[in-house]
């Protein structure tokens, strides 16, 4: 070869390259396109450094693509959308996976340039065999292919990478393993962060140019509600090709593609270049927006950073220093570089010093949502809507004034805790027993459970609900932050995303982008406030996610607060003949009618956020309605499916939240989902697994070289509820042969802790299947004996099941033989006899178990009092009426910990799910 392309120090592959550009170039050589690049009269400065390309004359010059220039550009530059097809194998085991080399078959890389002046063209090439470009010869087949088809002489040096989650297309590249630790890990996907990656295009010693590449992942610029490809070509209006019409051959399509691209090569082609225009298409518009917004160019790595970005400008145009608006102060702190060995002073920034004197405190009031499902099976048949607060996070950070951060105070005042208040405290509380949805939170393992009493870190506008609400409130530890609300220092960044958002219509896509900057501003705030670890590509270790430039604990976690605090307040407003079936972050599911809705909201809480929200939007709305249905299907946290669906044609119909369950990926609608996951919870047993399919971890592909490749395991279904509340009445639905139970607060925090480390010791040899009524006896027997004897020497050497029948037969024999508790001691019953009779009675028993009763003492008080053993006594007393049951059975002591969930009542709700 007569050259070389390189990056660094590393060399990458040649110059001069022949790439093959027809599928039948596979097979005859003379089918091979060479694309070359010379050195000659270019220009070297500070903003440019052109390529000059030299023309194949046997190839005449094609009309070039000509769009919009982006006037806005400072410096030329270069988009590549990139794209590839290629060819998986077989699911493969996470052991294989760590094995290494695990790779996919590369079918094809393709591209679609584009230019700041406004020239685009596309290209498309295929690997010989088992070949695979490195990033140099596919930028050289980019760059060469835009300078031979239509004559460009110069190109700009900077050059935008961008594809739809690149973490599945950048292992194709031959020297993936060499670059890939020059990029960053973000949200699981791979993007270059301030410093590009740089790549040396040169002949021999000649130079012909210095590539400054930026890997842009539209993954990470897209709204939470449109993340697939196929929804971003909706957006700009270059659908996907649909390789069949009906949709499980396109499926089966999609994954052999290389049977497509032999038959017919045109519809690869199309199929294939589609998704690199996409991401021309997308990155432009997000360009165009952002300088709209910013009136600056930049290629932001995330739509979350583009919110600082705006957010920060906002508060500089309104004369706020971002600085004293967060609470923080610079200092020169020395930091060591592991690549250069040296430590150098660097800028840094931390909390003012009377915010840091209580920020451990107040960080500890940061919660997420509330989250809990409050009834469990199928329910009744009503008209259930599913209501979330409308802009909840955006619209409670609006009420946030400008903080005076030096007249931090500390007090035990409850009075002082209003809901407008910045307040942090820990706080004892109790609630009353009619409160069917207690609002202080308590955090246990990550999770938030809301008891009736407890001690909660919690911020004012909880304990201003809990106050309302007739709870007792004891303040262990308080602080205020005082706050001009004459000054909302979110609310004009806010009402400006909502009327941008409004504008341009709230499902497009810069109607999409603005919704998506307001609501991922907040998570700016709360980052690296609980920890989280990411992966270091640089380090090849997990380290903490450090905080944003505007991260701040007392904002965070008083838009937390308000946010549960509105949704408390609605929920324990329903009148007591209607029932909330669930709630997740923000919304709630319930069969309370629109008009008792409306009554809900009419306390305080809820006016201030529908006075925000009409600050932001010029209408006074709290809640809107997402879902409509009849019946729905509720397990645990974040797992809710519709039985029967609604019928509403505003709203959607159906439904589904699949609590981290998976469904196979040709189910690809809400309603296919919907009955997979339904059918799943009503045959699910001990024995259910499902094969989950995933795909090689962004660590596993580094540090084992592995492709993206799929990986399945099977995993055990567990449709169970979590306990997060108490069962307080159980049925059994004749339509569905399944349990139900609705549910109340627990008394305590301990109770929970006890009920989910007892439910795991329940099922440490199999996951039991709360599915019948004698399921729920036996796990209520379970829990209540180990509760009632715990810590006591009754308790010791109980049979593992914990029926204690096994105990009850040994007492019983010993007293037979001892002629203790009402047996005499001349009976004249046969041990074969007696042992047939505690058989009958429901005792397990051998004549070799009533003889060891000679040996064994009769204890009395020993005998655990679960429903098997108390049921065998009572029948076994119609034979020995002077049995005394009460010298066999363990009275206990008086113990709040004792938790009894046999024999549960039906109540109102119960009643109607027959």
């Amino acid at each position: 070869m007569a050259g070389n392309v390189s990056v660094n120090d590393m060399v990458w592959g040649p110059y001069r390259s022949t790439f093959i550009t027809d599928p039948q170039g596979l097979d005859d050589p003379s089918k091979r396109t060479t694309l070359e690049l010379v050195g000659g009269d270019f220009h070297d400065d500070e903003k440019q450094q052109p390529i000059v390309g030299t023309a194949d004359p046997a190839q005449p010059f094609e009309p070039p693509i000509v769009t919009d220039p982006d006037l806005n550009a400072p410096d030329p530059y270069l988009i590549v959308g990139f794209d590839t097809e290629y060819k998986t194998p077989p699911a493969v085991t996470y052991k294989e996976l760590r094995e290494g080399g695990v790779k996919y078959k590369v079918l094809s890389y393709q591209f679609r340039a584009a230019t700041s002046t406004g020239l685009e063209w596309e290209g498309i090439c295929l690997p010989d065999g088992d070949q695979r470009l490195t990033v140099g010869e596919f930028l050289l087949f980019v760059v060469a292919s835009g300078c031979r088809r239509l004559g460009i002489r110069n190109m700009p040096k900077r050059i935008y990478l961008v594809g739809h989650f690149m973490r599945a297309d950048l292992p194709a590249f031959g020297d993936f393993k060499l670059f890939a630790k020059k990029l960053d890990a973000i949200r699981g996907t791979f993007a270059t962060g301030s410093r590009p990656i740089k790549i040396n295009l040169g002949a021999d010693d000649v130079v012909v140019a210095d590539l400054s590449v930026y890997l842009c992942d539209t993954m990470l610029l897209t709204p939470g509600s449109s993340k697939s490809l196929r929804e971003l070509g909706d957006l700009v209006g270059v659908p996907k090709v649909v390789l069949h019409a009906d949709k499980v051959e396109a499926k089966r399509m999609i994954s052999n593609m290389d049977e497509v691209r032999t038959r017919d090569w045109e519809l690869f082609r199309r199929y294939a270049m589609t998704d690199a225009v996409i991401c021309v298409k997308y990155l432009q518009q997000i360009l165009r927006i952002y300088f709209n917004a910013t009136g600056k160019f930049k290629v932001p790595l995330t739509l979350s950073s583009i919110g600082v970005d705006l957010l920060l400008g906002h508060w500089d145009k309104e004369g706020y220093k971002y600085l004293d608006v967060v609470g923080k102060e610079k200092f020169l702190a020395s930091v060591f570089n592991k690549q250069t060995q040296r430590s150098k002073k660097v800028v840094k920034t931390a909390s003012v010093k009377r915010l840091h004197r209580h920020e451990s405190l107040i960080i500890e009031c940061y919660h997420g949502g509330r989250n809990e499902q409050f009834w469990f099976g199928p329910a009744f048949e009503d008209e259930w809507s599913d209501f979330d607060l409308s802009g909840a996070y955006p619209t409670s950070m609006a009420l946030i004034g400008e903080p005076d951060w030096s007249a931090i105070y500390t007090t035990n005042n409850v009075n002082e805790f209003k809901p407008w208040t910045l307040g942090y405290a820990e706080v004892d509380f109790e609630f009353p027993e009619e409160i069917r949805y207690p609002t202080l939170p308590v955090r246990w393992e990550g999770s938030l459970m809301f008891p009736r009493t407890g001690t909660s870190t919690c911020s004012a506008p909880e304990i201003y609900l809990a106050v309302r609400l007739g709870a007792k409130i004891k303040i262990n530890d308080g602080v205020i932050v005082p706050q001009d609300t004459d000054q909302l220092v979110f609310r004009d960044f806010i009402s400006d995303c909502v009327q941008n958002r409004y504008a341009a219509g709230k499902s497009t896509l810069t109607g999409l982008f603005w919704k998506e900057i307001s609501n991922s501003t907040y998570g700016k705030l709360a980052q690296g406030l609980r920890k989280r670890r990411i992966f270091d590509i640089g380090d090849g270790e997990m380290r903490d996610l450090p905080p944003s430039k505007i991260t701040n604990s007392v904002f965070a976690a008083y838009i937390t607060s308000f946010t549960r605090a509105v949704l408390g307040e609605v929920m324990n407003a329903i009148p007591k003949d209607r029932m909330v079936f669930s709630c997740t972050t923000d919304g709630f599911i319930t069969n309370a009618n629109a008009s008792e809705i409306e009554e809900c909201t009419k306390g305080l809480l809820s006016r201030i956020f529908g006075s925000s929200r009409e600050g932001l939007t010029d209408k006074y709305e709290i809640l809107e309605t997402k879902h409509v249905i009849r019946n729905p299907l509720g397990w645990r946290t974040r797992g809710q499916a519709t039985l029967v669906p609604g019928q509403s044609k505003d709203v959607k119909t159906t439904v589904l939240a699949k609590a981290g369950l998976h469904t196979p990926p040709e189910l690809d609608t809400i309603e296919t989902q919907n009955e997979e996951i339904v059918d799943q919870f009503f045959r699910r047993d001990a024995d259910s697994y499902i094969t989950l399919q995933s795909i090689a971890g962004l660590r596993d592909m580094l540090e084992f070289d592995d492709d993206l490749v799929p990986t399945s395991m099977d995993r055990r279904v567990n449709m169970e509820f979590d306990w997060k509340r108490r069962p307080a009445g159980i049925t059994t639905s004749t339509k569905y042969n399944h349990i139900a139970f609705s549910t109340v607060p627990w008394e305590s925090p301990e109770q929970y802790v006890t009920v989910r480390a007892t439910w795991k010791d329940y099922n440490k040899a199999d996951l039991m299947c709360l599915k019948t009524a004698a399921d729920f006896d036996d796990w209520a027997g379970f829990l209540y004996i180990t509760t009632i004897i715990d810590g006591t020497e009754v308790g010791k050497y109980l049979d593992s099941k914990r029926n204690g029948l096994r105990r009850v037969r040994q007492m019983l024999c010993a007293a037979f033989k001892k002629g203790k508790a009402g047996f005499k001691s001349n009976s004249k019953i046969k041990d074969q006899e007696f042992a047939d009779i505690l058989e009958e009675v429901g005792i397990p028993c051998t004549v070799k178990n009533v003889g060891s009763g000679k040996t064994k003492d009769f204890i009395p008080n020993h005998c655990v009092p679960t429903k098997p053993v108390v049921v065998a006594l009572f029948k076994l007393k119609k034979v020995f009426p002077r049995l005394d049951i009460d010298r066999l059975i363990y009275k206990g002591d008086d113990n709040d910990m004792v938790i009894d969930l046999n024999d549960l009542p039906s109540n109102q709700f119960l009643d109607k799910v027959n």
